[in-house]
């Protein structure tokens, strides 16, 4: 099993903010390399921001996402492998973030 390591939930976590751009709900995947195994995250969620002003809205940065479906694939050159990912591991980096 491959395990799923902090610095490995940072980068969950840097590559879905770059997907995300302002919106309050999210459907879609995105891939990166990370240590040579391909990783695949598939996901669909409500993003919830903290408000920087009140006035012109919701335009402060990711305060919680909260998922509706996910899945998380890691690959490497022989094939699919089973990991220990846990959206709620990754809802704590977000919420320090």
């Amino acid at each position: 099993m491959y395990q799923i390591s902090s610095e490995l939930y940072v980068e969950i976590v840097e590559n879905l903010f770059n997907q995300l751009e302002g919106r309050g709900y999210y459907s879609g995947s995105f891939s990166f390399e990370y240590c040579g195994i391909t990783c695949r995250m598939v996901l669909s969620a409500i993003v919830h921001y903290e408000p920087k002003d009140v006035s012109v809205g919701y335009v402060g940065g990711v305060k919680d996402v909260v998922p509706v479906w996910w899945e998380f694939h890691t690959e490497a050159e022989d094939g699919e492998m089973l990991n220990d990912f846990s959206f709620n591991e990754l809802r704590k980096i977000i919420k320090c973030y």
